[in-house]
């Protein structure tokens, strides 16, 4: 992960989708809490071992091997670009995931020092739900956007 990988979620959107028992890929110095328990660069998350319920933002330099650790995982939720065409989306995302839900707006990521970024990022992201926890955080969210993929009942 570099500098310029690191932006940051948006609290209000960590928020709505909370709480998070692991965020493995969590910068440095972090100005509010992810989830109960983080890894940073330093730790490297992708060797630590995963449990509980999961907050990804991986780096976009490097997506797939995250993806894939959460895919194996199967409990949380991942922030990525909604570029589905790229491997990870359809190799990973749309076989093994619960469902996606496609954000309607771009977002405004914080930078590493905690201030909300000049201009919304040049993409949009979806937010994508492995195991059925995350199915519910999603359903239940006020996030704008179009929620789909191969959802089952979570009654």
């Amino acid at each position: 992960m570099s500098d310029r990988d690191t932006w940051l979620t948006p609290p209000e959107l960590l928020q709505q989708l909370s709480p998070f028992d692991l965020d493995p890929c969590t910068p440095p110095i972090m100005p509010w809490e992810t989830a109960a328990k983080r890894y940073t660069l330093a730790d490297d998350g992708l060797k630590q071992p995963w449990s509980g319920f999961v907050w990804l933002n991986p780096p976009f330099s490097n997506v797939r091997p995250w993806v894939e650790k959460l895919a194996l995982h199967g409990n949380g939720i991942l922030l990525v670009p909604s570029s589905t065409g790229c491997r990870y989306w359809q190799e990973t995302i749309f076989k093994r995931a619960h469902a996606w839900l496609f954000v309607a707006r771009r977002i405004k990521f914080f930078t590493a020092a905690g201030e909300r970024g000049k201009y919304a990022s040049g993409f949009y992201v979806a937010l994508v739900a492995f195991g059925w926890t995350a199915v519910e955080r999603l359903q239940s969210c006020s996030i704008d956007g179009h929620l789909d993929g191969p959802m089952v009942d979570c009654v």
